[in-house]
């Protein structure tokens, strides 16, 4: 299932962390009600966007657990903080009929404030900037409680730029980038590809998948270590009564790859693959290697269709 595009953004900081921003640094916000579709250009502030969830077999377990409609509006409260959120779900969100919140990242980061220190992970610990592990329980209980699901953000290609020289999270967990070392995480060396070279073309699938996404140090996806510690973070998600997932950086990981992951997140939870809705970024264009695109992904999850917004902006 195609997912209309929710954000035009890639999590992302230039120099070491390197920020890549689409269109000028211009957000794009899509909403969707039923057969209407809108977009809005948004410049200087990330704002929250709405769109419709198409059906999909995805939602049954939503749908069977939470109680909740197979069809909704998502919120996307980028960077907002647990506490907030739940706040909103029930004060706005859930009396005005929003379905779901999808919430930025949750786990442990390198230090700052910045937006994008959410996108470098050190480990799965769920105490973060945007709050503590026992707020963000509550937000999910407190938001359920409002007829709202937490869709959460998930940062799986990769850890932090190896040029960082912090040695602790700003949750506390610890770790050594030039050594590529997360104790905290269960990542050591061996559990990252050796191309000490940044992606310098799309065109080629193997480099996209391999090498570094400006900087950041790159998990070898392919490895059921790995596989295993990312299945384990989301089936911990899933147990506290996440309803779904945003996969972040989806195209830079081999499909098979990513259907592994989800695999063994379902294993983990205790449910099937199917059963988890799982939502892919995946910006493809035309030029760009075909096995890449969108359409490679649509077997795994729903992916985010980025192509669409750009078409009715152009009309």
């Amino acid at each position: 299932m195609i997912h209309s595009a929710q954000l035009q953004v890639s999590e992302r900081k230039k120099s070491n962390y390197a920020c890549e921003l689409i269109d000028n640094y211009k957000r794009n916000v899509m909403c969707s009600f039923t057969a209407i579709a809108a977009i809005a250009a948004v410049a200087t502030v990330l704002m929250c966007i709405f769109a419709i969830v198409p059906n999909s077999s995805a939602f049954a377990s939503t749908k069977s657990t939470d109680g909740l409609p197979p069809k909704g509006v998502i919120v996307t409260a980028f960077q907002q903080n647990w506490k907030s959120i739940a706040k909103e779900c029930k004060q706005t969100y859930g009396p005005e009929g929003v379905s779901y919140v999808q919430v930025s990242p949750p786990q442990d980061h390198i230090k700052g404030t910045a937006w994008w220190t959410s996108y470098q992970p050190v480990s799965y610990n769920l105490n973060s900037k945007l709050g503590t592990e026992d707020e963000f329980k509550n937000m999910i209980t407190t938001c359920k409680a409002a007829g709202v699901g937490i869709v959460v953000d998930a940062v799986i290609n990769h850890t932090t730029g190896d040029g960082n020289k912090d040695t602790v999270g700003v949750g506390g967990s610890k770790y050594d980038a030039a050594n590529q070392s997360y104790p905290d995480a269960g990542y050591t060396k061996d559990d990252f590809h050796q191309i000490d070279k940044d992606i310098y073309t799309y065109k080629d699938a193997q480099v996209v998948w391999n090498y570094r996404l400006v900087g950041l140090l790159d998990l070898d996806t392919s490895k059921p270590h790995v596989q295993k510690i990312l299945g384990n973070y989301f089936a911990k998600l899933l147990k506290m009564g996440v309803a779904g997932f945003r996969v972040d950086a989806a195209k830079h990981m081999c499909p098979e790859d990513v259907k592994g992951i989800k695999e063994a997140a379902a294993k983990a939870a205790g449910t099937k693959p199917e059963n988890i809705w799982w939502m892919q970024e995946t910006i493809g264009f035309p030029e760009q290697d075909p096995k890449i695109q969108p359409d490679q992904y649509v077997g795994t999850g729903e992916v985010d269709e980025f192509e669409y917004s750009y078409r009715l902006r152009n009309y």
